[in-house]
């Protein structure tokens, strides 16, 4: 039966498709058990300016159950107001895949992305970043401020202004051309694979503009992985979530020999496995199980990820190594360490049965 449906709505979609011509926009949004926020998510965009402009293209990623019913009606209802929706179905269980998934899918001129548990601010959102691309052809990336929506002790809630920042996705559009052209994709990573997409975009010099006025609101969700900051036990996971997102940024701008001398990434890289080393010293004082956990996540990342780990030399370029000596700046803890101790021995340390 949900197959049954789902072909009609692909076939009512396709019809609108050839009726409306080619859609300029493609806003894409991957899905998990979203099903009682992806309404309003959908309905901030059914009420904008330019929606005959609009493909929406939605992946319904590992929801319980397979083929979210829900979502299949929200979308059939759509159909009325003419938004063009296309939805499909993955098992990947990862926002990333999930996202790359949605960018190889992507036809429009312009691409933006929208998380299903949040929303377009006004009706002109769309409008007013597919106007500043058009008048700046020589632009990859308009940026605007986005609203994070915050809930009080006493439970009120409020919108409060972010500031444009480089790693999120959240107030962006993007120019297919230039992200095909460069091949900007997202890592296999359950966190941080904005991050990577916009560091790995921002090494070609793309061209950014950006508008003053607010287009995104990031809607509150204590369910919402970038939302669980506060939670104790999800920490571990998510300090071996970035160790691996930095060590995949790392490996692959060096694999494309787009590392300069004074790159920032080669600092973030060191940086990041040493506080991954200082985090588990600080968890082995308080629980030597949750250590381990945490170490037996880690190890595998650095042994398998970072090349001098996965060459068994633990040697570092010239660059690699200067930097490594001035990060004890950075770590009073480590200033009487570090230089007295080799990258190389600090490495073994690392990954060795005792990390101290």
């Amino acid at each position: 039966m949900i197959t049954d449906d789902l072909q009609k709505l692909q076939e009512a979609q396709d019809k609108l498709n050839r009726t409306m011509g080619k859609r300029k926009v493609d806003i894409l949004i991957p899905y998990h058990d979203n099903s009682n926020t992806i309404e309003a998510a959908l309905a901030s965009i059914a009420v904008q300016t330019v929606k005959d402009n609009i493909r929406v293209l939605i992946c319904n990623d590992s929801s319980e159950g397979g083929f979210s019913v829900e979502l299949l009606e929200i979308a059939n209802a759509y159909q009325s107001t003419r938004l063009c929706i296309e939805v499909y179905s993955e098992s990947f269980c990862n926002v990333g895949q999930t996202r790359q998934s949605l960018l190889e899918r992507a036809k429009g001129k312009y691409i933006m992305f929208l998380d299903a548990d949040d929303i377009l601010y006004t009706p002109y959102v769309v409008e007013a970043l597919y106007n500043a691309l058009e008048r700046n052809p020589t632009a990859a990336i308009v940026t605007s401020p986005y609203l994070e929506e915050r809930i009080s002790p006493d439970g009120t809630k409020g919108l409060y202004q972010r500031p444009i920042e480089i790693t999120t996705l959240l107030g962006k559009m993007y120019r297919r051309e230039f992200l095909t052209e460069h091949n900007i994709y997202f890592p296999k990573a359950r966190r941080n694979e904005d991050a990577f997409f916009n560091q790995l975009l921002a090494c070609y010099g793309p061209t950014a503009i950006q508008i003053e006025q607010p287009t995104y609101v990031w809607k509150y969700n204590p369910n919402s992985l970038s939302r669980d900051i506060n939670n104790k036990d999800l920490s571990c996971e998510r300090k071996s979530d970035y160790l691996e997102t930095q060590i995949c940024l790392y490996e692959e701008k060096k694999k494309r020999n787009i590392i300069s001398k004074n790159d920032t990434c080669i600092r973030q890289t060191l940086e990041t496995i040493v506080m991954t080393y200082l985090y588990y010293c600080e968890l082995f004082e308080e629980n030597e199980k949750k250590a381990d956990e945490f170490q037996k996540q880690c190890v595998p990342l650095l042994k398998s990820g970072f090349s001098p780990f996965r060459a068994n030399t633990y040697e570092l370029d010239d660059n690699l190594k200067r930097v490594y000596l001035s990060i004890s700046n950075s770590f009073p803890t480590l200033k009487q360490i570090i230089p007295v101790m080799t990258f190389k021995e600090f490495c073994i340390q690392l990954i060795s049965l005792s990390w101290i």
